[in-house]
């Protein structure tokens, strides 16, 4: 996964491991997030060599792992999310 800053060209880059590869992340900001990267990016990987998945939860500033959930099947490539808020919105 990679991470760049449009206004400086810095990157960070999070490996998640040989024969390991990151879905599509999905950015979930924190509670009374201050700044736009003040949150979670959620990612299932797929390990090819153990055939299983984990949810890895990362800092979205640092990317820096927060947790790894380990999954009981391995889910396959192409799963996509999307961030709802917990809160309804009403038309008015």
């Amino acid at each position: 996964l990679v991470k760049y800053d449009r206004t400086t060209g810095a990157r960070r880059i999070h490996h998640t491991g040989d024969a390991r590869l990151p879905s599509e992340a999905v950015y979930v900001p924190a509670h009374d997030a201050t700044a736009e990267d003040d949150g979670y990016l959620l990612t299932i990987v797929s390990d090819l060599k153990q055939d299983a998945s984990q949810l890895l939860i990362l800092d979205a500033t640092g990317l820096n792992t927060i947790a790894t959930i380990h999954l009981p099947h391995r889910v396959t490539a192409g799963l996509h999310g999307s961030w709802i808020p917990d809160t309804p919105h009403h038309a008015s």
